[in-house]
């Protein structure tokens, strides 16, 4: 499935949550950075960021 943001960026639902998580972890980039580069709503970003902390998660 892929989504559109802003109406011109195309990527893979997947695709923007792991390249997220690697921009704020392996880039040490704020989370609202990272989402504004790839394109995402803030809100989207933050909610993901929520949930994937509250699913005690780790980056590899």
């Amino acid at each position: 499935m892929s989504i559109i943001f802003n109406g011109h960026y195309r990527m893979k639902h997947r695709t923007w949550i792991t390249e997220a998580l690697r921009l704020h972890f392996e880039e040490h980039l704020p989370r609202v950075v990272a989402g504004r580069r790839l394109g995402v709503p803030k809100s989207t970003v933050c909610s993901m960021f929520v949930r994937f902390r509250r699913a005690g998660l780790s980056w590899p």
